[in-house]
Parts: structure tokens; sequence; C-alpha cells
């Protein structure tokens, strides 16, 4: 309805999440190989709520970008989500770094994560259950002219591709409460068994 898709930059892999099943992750991202969007208004979340939502398939320990949002060469009014060593990591900055951080992830598996900004708290849930906030970053503004959306690299440094598999990315300007970020795993868990039909 909005109309504003992401752009597909060089070349990315759809494959399969399970033998078998509808659904698809994309991988295979590089520097020259990612989805944008180009800036959007729509994101321009300001100071108040707002969540990202998303399942990953790491596949190596390290940093990494799985998205990021910001103007080309800067880190302000930015949020991202990272892996780094072995955990993700939800990151609001503007100067000050506000970071959520999960609990570490399994390698060649299928995680859901949900970042949120709720009340001016940062929150991080890993398949379904909260593993992480960071109070406070209710105070960065991020509203950010100009600013683009990544998916499978960095934006402010252009580089930090995400070395596995994304699928089934979604931001909203509303933050879904606990009860239904759990129920919303629980819906989106059977998409990734062998066979499942979406």
């Amino acid at each position: 309805v909005n109309n504003k898709p992401l752009v597909v930059n060089g070349t990315i892999t759809r494959t399969a999440v399970a033998t078998g099943s509808e659904l698809v992750g994309y991988s295979g991202f590089s520097t020259s190989n990612y989805l944008e969007q180009p800036y959007n208004a729509g994101l321009d979340f300001g100071t108040g709520d707002f969540s990202v939502m998303c399942w990953v398939k790491p596949v190596a320990n390290g940093n990494r970008y799985i998205l990021e949002r910001t103007v080309e060469g800067l880190t302000a009014n930015r949020f991202a989500i990272e892996s780094s060593g072995s955990v993700f990591k939800f990151n609001i900055q503007a100067g000050t770094a506000y970071i959520a951080e999960s609990s570490p992830y399994a390698l060649g598996v299928w995680s859901m994560i949900v970042a949120q900004r709720v009340g001016g708290v940062s929150n991080f849930y890993m398949n379904g259950k909260l593993v992480g906030t960071a109070a406070s970053s209710g105070t960065v503004n991020l509203t950010n002219v100009g600013a683009k959306l990544a998916i499978g690299k960095s934006i402010s440094s252009g580089s930090a591709a995400y070395d596995g598999s994304i699928s089934m990315v979604r931001i909203s300007a509303t933050a879904p409460s606990a009860a239904q970020i759990a129920k919303i795993y629980r819906d989106e868990l059977p998409l990734f068994q062998d066979g499942a039909a979406c």
C-alpha cells in the first residue's frame, strides 16, 4: 500500500529455510550484494516506540550487520541489529550507544529475534523470550532525513556483511507486548520445518 519496496543490489541468494519448505531465507550478502530501502520517512521514529522483527540463521561467530538504518558513513541517529561474537545486539545510537544484548545464539539454527524500543527502554527478545534490555534509549531521536536502510550489511561503514541467512524482516512504528511476541514465535516456528507450507 505504501509502495516503498526494497532495492536488490547485486545478487541475493534465495534458499528454502528447510527441506521442501515454501518459506525462503536470503543470504550471500557482501558489500555489493545486499537489500536496501532509500530514505523512507515512515522509519523516522523520533523518540517514540518501534520494533524490528526477523528470523536469522548464523553460520559463524563474528561482528556482522543484519540490518542498519542511518546516513552512509555516519553512526548518528541510527538503529542496527548486529551479531557480535556469539550474541546479537540491538544498537540505538546518537553519540551515546544504547545496546540491548541477546543470550548466545546457536550456529546453523534459525532463531527469531525482536528488537524494540517501548517507553524509552530498548528490549531484545530471542525465540519469544526477553533476553536483554538497555534503558534511556528514548532520548535518541531516530528521525534522520536521508537515512537508508540496509539489510545484510552496514550502512555506516559500508562493510561487515552478514554471513548467515535472514528471513521475514518486519519493521513497525509500534512495539508488541511480551505475550504477542511469544505468540508470534509459536505461530511462525512451524514455517521452519521440513515440508512446511506458508
